[in-house]
């Protein structure tokens, strides 16, 4: 088990007054990796918005 925020550390809104909550380690490392990749595929850096879309 690890512990996993939202919204994301990465994020501006990430950070304090995050939820936090236990998930599990693999699925948390999984997730963090596709976050990553998600940046790097729409040139995402800091500053930049984009919108988080739950479903």
């Amino acid at each position: 088990m690890s512990c996993d925020e939202y919204p994301f550390a990465s994020s501006r809104e990430g950070g304090k007054g995050a939820k936090i909550m236990m998930v599990p380690a693999n699925e948390n490392s999984k997730q963090g990796g596709l976050l990553a990749a998600f940046y790097k595929r729409y040139r995402i850096g800091t500053g930049d918005c984009y919108r988080v879309v739950a479903y």
